[in-house]
């Protein structure tokens, strides 16, 4: 339990230093293992699965971070907007760090282009159903 946590206190700091620099600042500290898997490798490539606010937006400043990122979703007209450099909405600051990591992020809406990839994030929508219980469809369709 206390690697989980490691890991995602990595994570986290990792996109709080990646927006700091979006935003012309600096973080106080940088600590060696940031960038590191449980072997102690540098993560190289991410997957980053499901691209609304939560999924596009942590998949650009992973790239903003130097990381490879493959961005899956299903909506194709999603997928297109992306690949001409452009947002399917309007979250401060985004629009810059799609231009600027543009050759760090894969778009696409074929699951089959997954490969070599260290980490999986899912950032799907989980709504409520007709019983009050969260809907985990779109999670095991991911």
């Amino acid at each position: 339990m206390n690697h989980i946590l490691s890991c995602l206190f990595k994570l986290e700091y990792l996109l709080l230093k990646s927006l700091m620099e979006t935003k012309g600042q600096t973080p106080a500290f940088c600590p060696y293992f940031l960038c590191r898997n449980v072997w102690g490798d540098v993560v190289k490539k991410v997957a980053v699965i499901g691209l609304g606010y939560v999924g596009l937006t942590t998949a650009l400043l992973f790239a903003n971070t130097g990381m490879d990122v493959l961005c899956i979703d299903e909506d194709e007209d999603k997928v297109k907007l992306l690949k001409n450099k452009k947002m399917p909405f309007y979250e401060k600051g985004c629009d810059k760090l799609l231009k600027k990591n543009f050759n760090k992020l894969y778009f696409t809406s074929n699951y089959n282009t997954i490969s070599d990839v260290e980490i999986f994030f899912i950032c799907v929508g989980t709504p409520l159903n007709c019983k009050n219980y969260l809907d985990v469809s779109k999670i095991m369709n991911a």
